[in-house]
């Protein structure tokens, strides 16, 4: 993607022939120039907001990937099957602790508020040989899955806004550039009227 400094061009382009208005010269009329500044003033908003949208997108994606990232890490532990013959997986209370955090950030509210309890029950266990929660792996298989799923639709979207961050950034350029070269052929249509006249 090109880098471009948008405060710079602006001020570098734009501004210059403002302060030429400014100042009582007509490079461009000011109807040409206020309607090429609105142009450029709503491609501005329009970048800065996808712009914001592309750094959002960012920090998801990087949280998404830290939770399936600890997820992975339970679904490594050794398997162990329940008396019903469930598979599952022993978790110590910090890990289960951040079991809870995944499941809240997911909207499964039961879920965490079960294994907080169970997490309780073990803190508060006089018996020291209890100091692990078994989880279904089945369940943890299925929070993996989410999260996969959820940095798939993430990236897709991020590329499209990038797609079109992209289009936005080169029209920019483009506006730039033609109001540059309009500036630049009336001066240069002046200068040659100035030197008919002095002829």
């Amino acid at each position: 993607m090109t880098d471009v400094n948008i405060n710079e061009v602006q001020s570098q382009s734009v501004g210059s022939a403002a302060d030429d208005i400014a100042n009582g010269g007509d490079s461009l009329s000011q109807v040409e120039f206020f309607i090429a500044s609105d142009y450029l003033s709503g491609l501005d908003s329009q970048i800065a907001l996808y712009k914001d949208e592309l750094e959002n997108s960012e920090l998801a994606k990087s949280e998404y990937m830290t939770n399936e990232a600890l997820i992975s890490g339970f679904l490594s532990k050794t398997e162990i099957e329940t008396d019903s013959g469930e598979a599952c997986v022993e978790l110590d209370t910090g890990e289960a602790k951040e079991l809870v955090e995944i499941l809240k950030s997911l909207g499964q509210k039961m879920a965490a508020e079960d294994l907080e309890d169970e997490i309780s029950d073990v803190e508060n266990s006089r018996d020291s040989v209890v100091d692990s929660i078994q989880f279904s792996k089945k369940d943890l298989e299925d929070l993996k899955t989410t999260y996969s799923n959820k940095i798939d639709d993430l990236n897709s979207s991020s590329e499209l806004k990038m797609i079109r961050f992209q289009t936005l950034t080169d029209a920019r350029k483009q506006a730039l550039l033609m109001l540059s070269n309009m500036i630049s052929s009336d001066n240069s249509t002046k200068l040659a009227i100035i030197q008919n006249l002095k002829s």
